[in-house]
């Protein structure tokens, strides 16, 4: 119960302003670092570009061009930078005693 009423708080919290009368109004503009869900805390927005936005998380993964294996998987939410999940996947390859030899980045 107490989890529903914070998360209540907190989207109350960066959605509504309370004018200099009491008036409430649903705020105008994105607040950083905006819930974006009740259930899940750190699902976030975030934008690929200026047109393309990513709700909730975004997948990152490490794939052998050579071989089509996929080596490592990060998950983040949907606002934090790529480079946060790098030391992750790095961490994966020395755990498996394999090395980059090439990127190629960003080829959806």
């Amino acid at each position: 119960m107490q989890h529903s009423v914070t998360a209540a708080q907190q989207g109350k919290q960066q959605e509504v302003e309370i004018s200099e009368t009491g008036a409430a109004a649903l705020r105008k503009g994105v607040t950083k670092d905006r819930r974006i869900s009740i259930e899940d805390a750190q699902m976030r927005h975030g934008r690929k570009s200026r047109s393309g936005r990513v709700d909730g998380y975004k997948r990152h993964g490490l794939r052998d061009l050579d071989t089509g294996l996929i080596r490592a998987v990060g998950i983040t939410p949907a606002h934090v930078a790529e480079a946060t999940v790098s030391e992750a996947l790095a961490a994966d390859l020395r755990a498996q005693q394999a090395t980059l030899s090439e990127r190629h980045i960003d080829r959806a």
